[in-house]
């Protein structure tokens, strides 16, 4: 099930675009604990925070930890909410060592993706027009953290994993009735579907899809305008600018190699992370220009 974890007026205020005052704390993780700051803002730092792939035990119970936090406040039941499985791909954003946000890509396999225990139907029928899909489950994000960048941050890197990496062109997710909204209008998904009972957290669920293709137009269109007056009221301003990428296409490409020879490889995917992340903050729309 995939569930945006943060609290109803945060989610309003998204779909709004309007920005709250945020009053700071965040308290650090004590040594030995795996505990998360308790009920304070926290205020994610674009120059500091990491997204990493979830590939260690530590990692993993971190982030299983977030999602039975945040599914559990919801009255949703996730067991065993991360496993380590070869065609599913965990990726966290983390401040100052405390995970604050978790996605977990999965991608088609004979085995399918969850979305077919009770999507099969509609699923099929793009893999019978020869898509590769994906879904995308077990997103989590810290309710006490307010970032617009560090949500979009971590779709963005997921996304280019899924798209440059494994090559698919949809993307399925599962999503509360209630959080329908968000994703159509933010992220431009689309409904497939009726509305059926997900079993995996007894709740209701419809099932959404985006065309890569679409998102990866509306990168190139609004990546790194976030601070336009115009900037559309969608999440992809927030994604990472399409020109800085440019700019660092030769270290971007690299990676992509290594990922593709070896699609499992940590070290790969938290370099090129870390290559559009050094890109925010020290560039922009406005500060940059296109490389001759």
């Amino acid at each position: 099930m995939f569930d945006y974890q943060e609290s109803k007026n945060h989610l309003d205020t998204e779909l709004n675009s309007q920005e709250v005052a945020q009053d700071v704390q965040i308290k650090q993780l004590r040594d030995g604990q795996s505990g998360y700051a308790e009920a304070h803002e926290l205020e994610v730092d674009e120059r500091t925070f990491q997204i990493r792939l979830a590939n260690t035990e530590t990692v993993r119970s971190h982030a299983s930890s977030l999602i039975h936090r945040m599914y559990a406040s919801r009255g949703y039941t996730v067991n065993n909410p991360l496993q380590e499985n070869p065609h599913r791909v965990t990726m966290t954003i983390s401040e100052n060592d405390l995970v604050i946000g978790t996605i977990t890509l999965g991608i088609d396999s004979p085995s399918g993706i969850l979305a077919d225990e009770i999507f099969k139907d509609e699923v099929d029928a793009y893999r019978a027009r020869g898509r590769k899909v994906c879904e995308l489950t077990k997103l989590a994000f810290d309710p006490t953290t307010r970032s617009k960048i560090a949500l979009a941050s971590l779709f963005h890197i997921i996304f280019i994993y899924l798209r440059r990496v494994q090559k698919c062109t949809d993307i399925f997710i599962e999503v509360n009735p209630r959080h329908r909204r968000f994703y159509e209008r933010m992220l431009g998904f689309k409904k497939h579907g009726p509305k059926k009972i997900n079993p995996r957290v007894n709740a209701p669920a419809y099932l959404l899809c985006a065309e890569t293709d679409y998102i990866e137009e509306q990168i190139q269109k609004m990546g790194g305008t976030s601070s336009h007056d115009c900037a559309e009221k969608s999440l992809y301003p927030y994604f990472f600018c399409p020109i800085s990428e440019k700019q660092n296409k030769a270290a971007i490409d690299k990676q992509l190699a290594v990922l593709r020879a070896d699609q499992a490889n940590a070290n790969a995917v938290n370099a090129l992370a870390a290559i559009y992340q050094a890109s925010r903050g020290a560039t922009s729309v406005e500060r940059l220009t296109p490389s001759h």
